[in-house]
């Protein structure tokens, strides 16, 4: 399931809201249903997977947004 742009398993049903396990965390949360939408059926292994390379960053993009900060920073004092 997708809940705020992220991946989380369902966990259980309480009427109108879920209990939701963010995937790679052990967070549990209560959300109303009309918040979550669905994603294509893919094994855990894969969500799990898609979860981590969304919040993956390659050093070479990290360093780029470093030095970009550094110059925004600069140009504003």
């Amino acid at each position: 399931m997708l809940w705020d742009g992220r991946v989380f398993r369902l966990d259980s049903l309480r009427g109108v809201r879920a209990r939701i396990l963010e995937s790679g965390a052990n967070e549990l949360r209560e959300v109303p249903l009309t918040e979550l939408r669905g994603v294509p059926c893919q094994p855990p292994v894969q969500l799990d997977q898609r979860a981590e390379n969304v919040r993956g960053v390659e050093q070479v993009a990290w360093k780029k947004a470093e030095q970009r900060e550094t110059v925004i920073r600069e140009a504003l004092q």
